[in-house]
């Protein structure tokens, strides 16, 4: 009774979803919540009309309720909302009409229900194995046959209508990421205490409870109709989760990663071997391959697919060699498999007697021996179809799934796809792939068929590309999505010139104007030697005071800068060192007297380069509201190791209005003081925060295209590059954890960043690997991390050193909090 009363109150859920929700979301959460919540194997079975259930009665209820909302908003200009909704109606995204406008997709649809009726027509026979009898096909049969057609078909309609704009992909693939996260809960609770959620609720199990026993361990169902079905739904929203996490805001990015981590754990602990190889087989396609490519690498799938009972005929898949490699994985599933193709060639043999048509229902399909026995098991969704309705059901059902793929990816460049389209491709495409040995049609399959179907309407000249690229230097990616234009929509406006990469200035200007008094040096070292004289050579005489402030040198360092003009000031060693203590003991000494207008910093390993400090000076006095400026700063010795260019890459920023500098860059005396200086008690990070303050009250900060310094990092070993990144991770956690809370949300993403790759992502293969060895598996992010990162720069070296940067950072994270909890001293971390 509980069954029953659930099933049929679902209408009632479905009109509060309509009336509260966007009419694309409310479709997919409802279609789809009644997919994975409602009972299987409950309903009403009426002569010849299709049974109520689960995968009737939602899809049903859907088309009434839309028609309605269609009616009543029918009669208004295009882009109008029906008010009952949150946001309503929108009629730019309902296409017209029920059915596709694409003529091979009719076909398609027609071929199928002249092959229903041939069917019958062509198994007028009754079949006889030994005591056996299997009736004869029946125009009764046909009827039934084509009712039940028309219901399989709606979801595909309807998500064809309703969910084509490319704008309901992406919520698409949001909803399906959302749904696989609390879907993942039941499933893991099952894992612990086997699959018997749907017999607690419901009061009957949807499987044999021996489906259920897999690997020593169990694989879940929750209210799924097997396991298997489970498996390959939380894969697809695996991968909705990767490819989500390229659509999303920046700064929600690394949530939608954790999503995507999750659910790669689930499916490792669902015991469930084919749905993982299928995730980390495309995985790497979503996450790295433009749209385009990720079509094309779609449509290669749909093909085989498409054409794989040929293939499979000819003895062109090379099934021994696949039972090979599953038997050096496990060799119980290995037999499985082994099993499952034993039992593809016999009813694939049965097959080719009726190849048109097939052999119909009620079992005639299936083999028997001579004493009337069934000795064929059929699981892959295939061969069943194929025996059944021959090719010509095999082409509608597979060919509505395949062709849509096929087409997006063949288009004209005019019509370049969507990032959520080519995911949505990729999506189905391994739902095709669990088609061959599994049954898991569902009604997510239709939905996500019928938006590719929807797609294929939605052409160039009614779309607008528009592309919203990021700054995040660890993830710089232009998203491209189009818009059918409005009746009142106003045409894109003109991207403004943004600040480009210094790089575009290979001879940087100079200029030749003479440095005021105003401007006054602040140079500050620990033991830098002939790096620190070069460094006051090239300031003095252009500034009217060089101040030079020592954190304890030992090299002689205070004699020297005395010997060379400099003004010295030596910090007492009753406090700890830092960076920004020593700055703000420079600014304190420039006090004495009539302060400058402006300020140089320059850390004591680097060389002020000819014509920096007037064109600085000359930019500070033309931009008022201008607080920093910094220019480009490069490696002296870019070639004498890895390390040293990797840091030359990295001071190459971008030119224009920036977020922050570094530590060699002018300053407007003015703006210092309203701010208080530097923070000294911040062990590293100190300009970004400074830089953030500023901003706060208004101020700006600058990078211009002019040759700034030359800086001597002088990292030759591993050891010094893994302790510079470990200060940088230092630096992060600080920094966020004194403005993370603000609107910049300082240092937070990058903190969050360094803590997953470099701490969650390791913890969690050591943590699942004492379950499974497969648990090692989620190291295979790491490689996947560099490879996208490669593809974007063409530099392997960055890449690889991006990616193991994060351990170390993920260390200076974790030292900050431990810090912070003990109250520990703060200890300079430093790499020289």
């Amino acid at each position: 009774m509980v069954a029953y009363a659930v099933l049929f109150s679902w209408p009632l859920v479905m009109l509060v979803l309509f009336r509260t929700l966007p009419v694309a979301t409310a479709l997919i959460c409802s279609l789809l919540g009644a997919m994975l919540l409602l009972p299987g194997r409950t309903g009403v079975d009426l002569p010849m009309l299709p049974p109520i259930n689960k995968g009737s009665l939602p899809v049903v209820t859907a088309i009434v309720l839309l028609m309605v909302m269609v009616s009543k908003t029918s009669n208004r200009l295009p882009g109008a909302t029906h008010g009952t909704g949150a946001r309503g109606l929108n009629m730019d995204h309902v296409l017209p009409g029920w059915l596709p406008r694409s003529k091979i997709i009719l076909g398609l649809i027609a071929l199928f229900f002249i092959g229903i009726f041939m069917t019958v027509l062509t198994n007028g026979d009754p079949q006889f194995y030994g005591p056996r009898v299997l009736r004869r096909m029946q125009i009764y049969d046909g009827l039934s046959n084509a009712l039940q057609g028309i219901v399989m078909l709606l979801p595909l309609l309807v998500a064809r209508k309703f969910l084509g704009h490319p704008d309901t992909h992406a919520t698409f693939l949001r909803i399906l990421c959302i749904a696989g996260v609390l879907y993942s809960l039941p499933a893991l609770l099952e894992v612990r205490i086997s699959p018997r959620l749907n017999l607690m609720v419901y009061g009957f199990q949807t499987q044999n409870w021996l489906q259920g026993v897999r690997g020593g361990g169990w694989r879940p169902t929750v209210f799924l109709s097997h396991g298997l079905v489970l498996a390959i739904v939380l894969a697809m929203c695996a991968l909705a989760a990767v490819g989500y996490m390229r659509i999303a805001d920046r700064n929600r990015r690394l949530i939608w990663m954790a999503v995507a981590c999750w659910l790669m754990i689930t499916l490792v602990l669902i015991n469930s071997l084919g749905a993982l190889v299928i995730f980390i087989l495309l995985a790497p396609a979503v996450f790295l391959l433009k749209p385009r490519l990720q079509l094309i690498c779609a449509a290669c799938i749909a093909g085989v697919v498409l054409l794989y009972p040929m293939l499979r005929s000819a003895d062109l898949v090379p099934v021994g060699r696949i039972v090979e490699i599953a038997r050096d994985f496990d060799a119980a599933r290995a037999g499985s498999l082994a099993y499952r193709f034993d039992n593809e060639d016999i009813l694939l043999e049965k097959a080719r007697e009726r190849p048109l048509f097939g052999w119909g229902g009620w079992s005639r399909s299936r083999v028997f021996d001579d004493q009337g026995r069934d000795v064929s098991t059929t699981d892959g969704a295939w061969v069943i179809i194929l025996g059944v309705g021959g090719w010509a059901q095999y082409l509608m059902r597979f060919g509505v799934l395949s062709i849509p793929i096929i087409i997006l990816a063949l288009r004209r460049r005019g019509d370049p796809p969507d990032l959520p389209t080519s995911v949505l491709a990729l999506l189905l495409a391994a739902n095709l792939v669990d088609l061959i040995p599994n049954s898991g049609n569902t009604t997510l399959t239709a939905l996500i068929a019928g938006a590719l179907i929807g797609r294929l309407e939605y052409r160039a000249p009614h779309s607008v590309a528009a592309e919203e690229t990021t700054a995040d230097p660890d993830d710089r990616r232009a998203v491209q999505k189009h818009r059918p234009p409005g009746p009142t929509s106003p045409p894109p406006a003109p991207a403004m010139p943004a600040g480009g990469s210094c790089r575009r200035f290979p001879t940087c200007r100079r200029t030749d104007m003479q440095t005021s008094a105003d401007v006054g040096a602040v140079v500050i070292g620990r033991n830098e030697g002939e790096r620190l004289l070069r460094c006051l050579d090239s300031l003095l005489g252009q500034g009217r005071r060089v101040v030079y402030v020592d954190s304890g040198s030992r090299d002689g360092s205070v004699e020297a800068a005395r010997a060379r003009g400099a003004e010295v000031v030596t910090l007492p060693m009753d406090t700890p060192f830092t960076a920004a203590r020593a700055r703000n003991a420079g600014i304190a000494h420039l006090a004495t007297g009539t302060p400058p207008r402006f300020v140089q910093f320059v850390d004591g390993d680097c060389e002020v380069r000819p014509g920096w400090l007037a064109a600085a000076q000359a930019f500070l006095e033309a931009h008022e509201r201008a607080a920093v400026v910094c220019g480009r700063r490069r490696e002296r010795f870019p070639g004498a190791s890895v390390y040293n260019r990797l840091i030359d890459i990295e001071w190459d920023t971008p030119c224009g209005p920036a977020r922050a500098c570094g530590g060699d860059a002018m300053m407007r005396w003015q703006a210092l003081e309203a701010v208080g200086g530097y923070d000294a008690g911040l062990i590293a990070g100190e300009e970004p925060e400074l830089c953030l303050r500023l901003r706060r009250q208004g101020w700006e900060v600058h990078r211009i295209a002019v040759e700034m310094t030359l800086h001597d990092a002088d990292i030759t070993r591993l050891g010094q590059w893994w302790q510079r990144a470990r200060r940088a991770g230092h630096a992060y956690a600080e920094g966020a954890a004194m403005h993370g809370r603000g609107p910049e949300r300082h240092n937070v993403a990058q903190t969050r960043r360094a803590l997953l790759w470099g701490f969650g992502i390791p913890g969690a293969a050591v943590m699942l690997a004492l379950f499974s060895p497969w648990g090692l598996a989620v190291l295979l992010l790491w490689p996947l991390q560099v490879l996208r990162l490669a593809r974007r720069s063409g530099d392997w070296p960055q890449a690889f050193f991006l990616t193991l940067a994060k351990i170390p950072e993920a260390l200076g994270v974790l030292a900050y909090g431990k810090r912070r909890l003990t109250g520990g001293p703060r200890r300079l971390i430093e790499y020289k």
